[in-house]
C-alpha cells in the first residue's frame, strides 16, 4: 500500500513508547511502517504475517498486542478480518493528507476495505477528531 510514512524522531521521548518493553516497541514500529499499511493506518494484516516478518514467536506477539490494546495505542478487530488500527496517528499533522488528490485517495482506499462494524467504528473515530 503506503511506500512512505513518516516517523517523528520524537516517538522516542513519547512516555508511553518509552516505557513499553523492547519487543512491543518494535510492533509498535512496524505498525506504524508495515508494507500493507495504508496511508491513514488502518489496514489489515493477519498475526501469521506479522509474526513472520519480525521474526517473533507467537506468545510474544500476542503480549505485544494486547500490551498496546491495552495502552490505546492500537486496536485490532475481533471480527473475521485482521484488520489493525492506530487511533491517534491522524492527530499528527504530518499524518494528514498532503492535498485534496491525496484525500480522493485515502477515500478509494477505504471504499475498498472490506465492509465491518470494526471499519465503520473507525471511520466515526476520524469524524469525531
Amino acid at each position: 500500500m503506503s511506500r512512505y510514512r513518516p516517523v517523528l524522531t520524537r516517538i522516542w521521548y513519547d512516555e508511553r513508547f518509552r516505557v513499553l518493553p523492547a519487543d512491543v516497541q518494535r510492533l509498535f514500529l512496524y505498525h506504524l511502517t508495515s508494507p500493507h499499511s495504508t496511508s491513514f493506518l488502518l489496514y489489515i494484516e493477519g498475526p501469521g504475517g506479522i509474526g513472520d516478518a519480525l521474526r517473533m514467536p507467537s506468545a510474544r506477539l500476542r503480549e505485544g498486542m494486547i500490551r498496546l490494546a491495552a495502552d490505546g495505542m492500537v486496536r485490532y478487530s475481533s471480527e473475521g478480518e485482521h484488520f489493525i488500527f492506530l487511533p491517534k496517528a491522524l492527530l499528527l499533522a504530518e499524518n494528514a493528507p498532503q492535498s485534496p488528490n491525496a484525500v480522493k485517495s485515502w477515500v478509494s482506499t477505504f471504499t475498498d476495505l472490506p465492509k465491518t462494524a470494526f471499519r465503520d467504528a473507525c471511520l466515526e473515530h476520524w469524524r469525531c477528531l
